[in-house]
């Protein structure tokens, strides 16, 4: 079964990834890196043959915000899908990594998602330190056909 494990972006640009490669020779990964709009790609550190990437920038926020504020930039329907056809093509791997800037909102939003998914459990994924993304997780849920949790 695939590990799920949700990252912030300073745990992927330190190298995290690489030393997990070198601790499992052999071991693949699938990496989801989230980022806001207005800034840069993460730096992943690892080997780039053992890991495949899918890269999506959106805020950290609910569409009410982003319709209120205009500057911030919630996540698509079309973003979701891209995760989504992403995971269950890459469900085999050994090691799904979900990072955002701080790796408590999105990614943990994202990675329950991917649990769902895959049959796992998301229940740790909304305790502590974790407060994933209400929007993000019933949209990537929506998408991918299924119920999602009461909000």
């Amino acid at each position: 079964m695939t590990s799920i494990r949700v990252f912030s972006r300073q745990d992927i640009e330190s190298g995290v990834l690489e030393l997990m490669l070198r601790c499992n020779p052999g071991m693949s990964i699938a990496v989801i890196s989230i980022t806001d709009p207005d800034a840069p790609v993460a730096d992943i550190v690892g080997r780039s043959d053992a890991m495949k990437v899918r890269r999506v920038q959106f805020h950290d926020v609910d569409l009410d915000i982003e319709e209120r504020f205009g500057q911030y930039v919630a996540m698509t329907p079309e973003q979701a899908e891209n995760l989504v056809e992403f995971w269950r093509e890459n469900m085999s791997v050994d090691l799904l990594a979900v990072h955002c800037e701080a790796g408590i909102s999105r990614s943990a939003a994202v990675a329950a998602a991917c649990a769902v998914l895959s049959g796992q459990s998301d229940e740790e994924l909304f305790e502590r330190p974790y407060i994933p993304n209400r929007h993000v997780y019933n949209l990537m849920l929506e998408v991918a056909g299924l119920t999602n949790k009461e909000e």
